[in-house]
């Protein structure tokens, strides 16, 4: 999402790092999202302006407290102002195996039977943990949910989160795949979930998912991996390199992921309402003058 911030190609790359259970540092609080997404907002108000999402299991660390909201800080360091209900303990059994869901959509249900009443939604990332085993057949498996509840969804939806390198590998490929599973998914600013993203949302939950961890803003995005030439039509883009646009050739205010086809993106925008595909070979019919007009950088990150 465009930030305050400007891109400075001079700057020194910040690094992808790979992502980890969270462990924050001792003294305030650590919490998990209980919630299908929690939004994170710039004051304590549903009025504010949103700044960003959390979901499903995401751990936060707790900076303060004020009349029933909290503003916390997730793994990636981003913080923001979210309802309190939105926010438990995590309570994971020990030695429970931690699950992700692997469908952009989903619905986690009150009870194990197929049609019981929904609980809440579930988005892709969001996470649970496994209850133990001894379901009936036909029955949905049970998973734990932050705050001590439980829920019931579709197993085929879940991957152990030691075993989701396997289901998304770090390979550029398998990055572009996950990409453009999420076409359609609408544009929201602040959005950083399945249900809806800004440009950078879109960018950083489709690398989170492949264990890559990227900062929150498309400014922060354009310090990280290593510069390389994108050519003017594109085709120095090889599949899962980033690039930059600025609407006054200086700011960079919007990211894309190129596919590493003839110029081709996937992005989210509001000119797509959404997540879908463009060009900057101008030989193509998916051509985008604006954002090949606007390019201003690019980074490989594998």
């Amino acid at each position: 999402m465009p930030s305050p911030g400007a891109h400075s190609p001079t700057a020194a790359p910040a690094r992808a790092t790979e992502l980890r259970n969270v462990t924050f540092p001792p003294g305030p609080r650590t919490l998990s999202v209980q919630t299908a997404v929690a939004n994170l907002r710039r004051e304590p108000s549903h009025a504010a302006e949103l700044v960003s999402q959390l979901i499903l299991g995401e751990s936060v660390r707790v900076i303060e407290e004020s009349r029933g909201w909290a503003r916390v800080a997730g793994s990636d360091g981003y913080a923001g102002w979210t309802h309190a209900g939105s926010l438990a303990p995590a309570d994971w059994p020990a030695g429970a195996p931690l699950l992700v869901w692997t469908r952009r959509a989903g619905v986690l249900r009150e009870g194990p039977e197929p049609d019981a009443a929904p609980l809440c939604d579930l988005v892709l990332g969001a996470r649970a943990a496994a209850a133990a085993s001894g379901r009936q057949a036909g029955a949905l498996p049970t998973v734990l949910l932050p705050g001590g509840s439980r829920g019931w969804a579709e197993a085929e939806g879940w991957v152990e989160e030691s075993a989701r390198g396997s289901r998304y590998p770090r390979s550029a490929s398998a990055l572009v795949s996950t990409a453009l599973s999420l076409r359609g998914v609408p544009y929201l600013w602040g959005g950083s979930s399945s249900k809806a993203f800004d440009c950078s949302g879109f960018v950083q939950r489709a690398f989170g998912m492949h264990g890559i961890a990227l900062p929150r803003d498309a400014w922060q995005q354009a310090e990280v991996g290593d510069a390389i030439e994108a050519g003017e039509d594109g085709g120095g883009l090889a599949p899962a390199d980033l690039i930059f646009f600025a609407e006054d050739g200086t700011r960079v205010t919007h990211v894309a992921i190129a596919l590493g086809e003839a110029g081709r993106i996937v992005h989210c925008s509001t000119s797509r309402a959404g997540v879908g595909v463009n060009s900057l070979d101008p030989a193509d019919p998916l051509y985008a003058l604006p954002l090949a007009r606007s390019a201003v950088a690019a980074r490989r990150v594998f």
